[in-house]
């Protein structure tokens, strides 16, 4: 689940209020965080959607929203949905000003729609993509195995991981070091040999 996707879903009408950048809205989200504290950092994780109506952020000092976002920019979080028509009727411009200067997308969301929508939307989206995830992972264990007992190389395996992920498949050993990988295609190919010398003539 990426910002950019959640901002093309028509149905919520989420409307970017900072200059951010396009690929700085393909940050994945990990998950949701509702929360209307000042101090949210020591329960977020990293690249959580911080979501809030700033119930109790009733300040009009700028210097507050800057230290707000700026805590939650060392975290990192992937961004803000502010619902606006609530205890603000408008994001505040000192949250917009702060999520601009340390580069935290701040996202608006105004009645009809609310909060509590953009939480299942998000919620819903992931619990699809990690379902995705593991029913991939389970394919490809099962052609894992059944190459296995066909007594397949390790080659095979990479090639067979390779295949299945879009990339080069790299094994780790205990250490977390590289233990084998599949050559690239460049990698494999013989090289060729150039005849740089000049033929005798008679």
């Amino acid at each position: 689940m990426q910002l950019d996707a959640l901002m093309a879903n028509e149905y919520l009408g989420l409307r970017l209020k900072t200059t951010t950048q396009t690929t700085r809205m393909r940050r994945p989200v990990s998950t949701v965080a509702p929360t209307e504290l000042i101090e949210p950092t020591a329960f977020l994780q990293g690249n959580e959607l911080v979501t809030l109506a700033g119930i109790a952020m009733n300040f009009q000092d700028s210097r507050t929203w800057d230290a707000y976002v700026e805590r939650l920019a060392q975290v990192p979080v992937a961004g803000i949905v502010f619902n606006s028509g609530i205890a603000h009727e408008v994001v505040p411009a000192g949250l917009v000003e702060a999520g601009n200067k340390y580069d935290v997308p701040v996202l608006e969301v105004s009645p009809p729609v609310n909060l509590l929508q953009v939480h299942r939307l998000v919620n819903d989206t992931l619990q699809a993509e990690n379902s995705a995830i593991l029913r991939t992972s389970l394919e490809l264990a099962d052609a894992c195995a059944e190459l296995e007992a066909r007594g397949t190389t390790v080659l095979e395996l990479l090639e067979q991981n390779s295949t299945e992920n879009g990339g080069e498949a790299e094994p780790n050993n205990t250490q977390r070091r590289m233990a084998a990988s599949r050559p690239t295609a460049k990698a494999r190919q013989k090289p060729t040999t150039t005849n740089t010398g000049q033929n005798k003539q008679e």
